[in-house]
């Protein structure tokens, strides 16, 4: 009979939502590479989970399980780095993925290699001799190491990529929706945590072979895993299911912009003599576009828009945006749209609400607004009102 245990339990529910709601993410009608990917890291997180359950139910030491191959710790970090890259709409080639997972296949090779060759034999001790004659245990202490160390520098790989999103997204974009960094932020700050776990266990397997410090990091580790099968479980049903599309950044448009971008097209370095007739021609478009035309009132404006409104390249009125006015576009833009809310506050129309008011200047999510709002003004749109109609 196969120990019921608490863990075991919490472990085997977690590997059993990974599965199904996995199947559940693959199969919704919404086209998105990056549903598959996150399906993908699902189904790889559940046979983690699936991995640590040989041991503790005990199938560890049955005939058909004993060195089953499942040398798969090296997946997961590639996994989530390409997950990132596709959120933030870079293509990738199918050749070029699979250079990601060569350590895997190395590694899955080597364990099936080991499985096929002792599965004739029936003894376990016998089994484990002759395993060792392969060097299972060190390729297995170096698919740890390897692991490890992957999992750091695609973490790293990832925070430059979101960073460099983020520093794109505030220079170029005024969509007040942060659905997809706020997502990928959390992705980040659960990976890191994940890795830390990874190097606790690891190398407290190495200083405690056996025993209760030695189980225990992997039964809070493994507890970890099975409550972020969980939250991307629900997180990603809540983002991909049918009845509440996928809305990362409005539309993949913006994003493929994000991706094709270069030096050339975009660049905080270029510099503009302020005394240049170009210079202050392309801030008085800006201006004017601003103050006369008011085109912030556009929820989806962004920074290539306002570039062929004015007539200009992008990069050189990203350049004068930063220097006549000390902001970046996003900035500048929510400036002008809590301008603009402060003046209809003064006499708002009866049917509207205050994010109302706000949805006729430009911003399109509630929190965003309000959260822009306090940052700007110090204070929450409701204080602001009835401080200014005393």
């Amino acid at each position: 009979m196969l120990p019921l245990t608490l863990f075991n339990s919490i472990v085997e529910v977690g590997a059993i939502q990974g599965i199904v709601m996995g199947l559940v993410l693959y199969r919704l009608p919404v086209k998105d590479p990056s549903k598959k990917h996150l399906s993908l890291i699902l189904f790889t997180l559940a046979l983690l989970n699936f991995k640590i359950l040989l041991h503790t139910l005990g199938l560890w030491n049955s005939h058909l399980f004993h060195f089953f191959p499942l040398a798969i710790d090296t997946t997961l970090p590639p996994l989530l780095y390409l997950y990132i890259c596709l959120i933030t709409a870079q293509e990738i080639a199918c050749k070029k993925i699979l250079l990601y997972f060569i350590p895997t296949l190395i590694f899955m090779a080597y364990a099936i290699l080991v499985y096929v060759w002792i599965i004739p034999v029936t003894d376990i001790r016998h089994k484990d001799i002759l395993a060792n004659k392969f060097f299972f245990n060190q390729i297995k202490s170096l698919e740890d190491f390897v692991a490890v160390i992957s999992a750091v520098f695609y973490w790293l790989f990832g925070f430059k990529r979101i960073h460099n999103y983020r520093k794109w997204l505030f220079d170029t974009q005024s969509d007040s929706r942060l659905q997809e960094l706020t997502w990928l932020k959390n992705l980040l700050i659960m990976s890191a945590i994940m890795i830390l776990g990874l190097i606790t266990v690891v190398l407290i397997e190495d200083i405690f072979t056996s025993g209760p410090h030695s189980f225990l990091t992997i039964e809070i580790f493994y507890t970890y895993l099975t409550l972020t099968i969980y939250y991307l479980s629900l997180k990603g049903y809540s983002l991909y299911s049918f009845s509440n599309p996928v809305n990362l950044i409005a539309d993949k448009i913006k994003l493929r912009q994000f991706s094709d971008i270069t030096a050339d097209e975009y660049s905080d370095d270029l510099t503009l003599n302020t005394e240049d007739k170009a210079y202050l021609t392309i801030k008085e478009s800006i201006l004017y576009s601003m103050n006369v035309e008011k085109i912030y009132l556009n929820q989806e404006l962004n920074i290539k828009q306002m570039a062929q409104h004015v007539g200009y390249p992008v990069a050189m009125v990203s350049a004068v945006i930063n220097k006549s006015l000390g902001v970046n576009f996003r900035n500048m833009v929510n400036q002008y749209r809590i301008k603009e809310f402060k003046e209809r506050s003064i006499n708002p129309p009866m049917h509207l609400s205050l994010f109302g008011i706000a949805l006729e200047c430009g911003f399109n999510s509630e929190p965003s607004f309000f959260r822009i709002f306090k940052q700007e003004t110090g204070l929450s749109p409701s204080d602001y009102i009835k401080n200014h109609k005393i």
